[in-house]
C-alpha cells in the first residue's frame, strides 16, 4: 500500500499540470473538475489506507447509513417541487385541451366526457 501511495504522489503532480485549469467549453471544464476531484479522493482514499484504514472504512459506513436514510426523504421533497418551466410549456401542458383533427383539416375542440374533466 505504501508503495501504491509513493507511486500515486509521484504521479500527481504530473497529471495535474496535463489538466488546463481553464478552458472556454464548460463541458470540459466540468470533465476536468470531476477529474481533479476524483484524484483528490483516490488520493485521501490511499492516505486512509496507508495511516489508519479502520477509521476511514467506520467513516465512510458511518456517511452511507445516514445517507440511506435521508435519501428517501430527499426523493419524496424533491417529487413536491415544481417541474423547471421548458420553452415547451404550452405544448406539454396538462391545462391545454387537445383537439381532434379530420381529413379536412377542420378544428374541433375534445369536449370532456365527464363534468369531473372541466
Amino acid at each position: 500500500m505504501d508503495l501504491a501511495l509513493y507511486e500515486f504522489e509521484n504521479a500527481y503532480p504530473r497529471i495535474l499540470s496535463h489538466l488546463p485549469a481553464d478552458h472556454d467549453d464548460p463541458a470540459v471544464r466540468h470533465c476536468i473538475d470531476q477529474a481533479k476531484h476524483h484524484l483528490q479522493s483516490a488520493r485521501e482514499l490511499l492516505v486512509g489506507a496507508a495511516i489508519n484504514p479502520q477509521t476511514h472504512y467506520d467513516d465512510a459506513r458511518t456517511f452511507y447509513r445516514t445517507l440511506w436514510k435521508v435519501l428517501p426523504l430527499m426523493v419524496l421533497m424533491q417529487s413536491f417541487e415544481p417541474l423547471p418551466d421548458g420553452p415547451d410549456e404550452e405544448e406539454n401542458s396538462q391545462d391545454t385541451q387537445s383537439s381532434d383533427q379530420s381529413d379536412e383539416d377542420t378544428y374541433a375542440p375534445a369536449t370532456p366526457t365527464h363534468p369531473s374533466e372541466f
